[in-house]
């Protein structure tokens, strides 16, 4: 094998190791955080305190996506007024230019 091709594979296996080793870290954090939050779900339930994320027991959270899709609702209803109000303005004569 000539020269640039060994270190090109060298480079890439050292990429894929660290790679793979970063991966598993975050395997690890991963199942330690679930293990972790197992652990408080059946403290909280010994104690009496519902964890549950059911629908009717608390107030409905509104989310950012909420939120820009009420705005975007917003905007295109005020959009289309404008279009209508123009298009019956030209169905009246009072279009662009009318009475300069």
């Amino acid at each position: 094998m000539n020269r640039s091709l060994k270190i090109s594979m060298g480079v890439t296996s050292l990429v894929l190791i660290l790679a793979a080793v970063i991966a598993w870290q975050d395997h690890r954090r991963l199942v330690s955080a679930r293990e972790r939050n197992a652990d408080a779900v059946s403290g909280a339930a010994a104690l009496g305190i519902s964890v549950g994320s059911g629908g009717t027991n608390g107030p409905v959270l509104v989310t950012k996506r909420d939120r820009q899709a009420g705005d975007a609702r917003r905007e295109v209803d005020e959009v289309m007024a404008m279009l209508h109000a123009a298009a019956v303005g030209e169905k009246e004569g009072k279009g662009h230019g009318a009475g300069v």
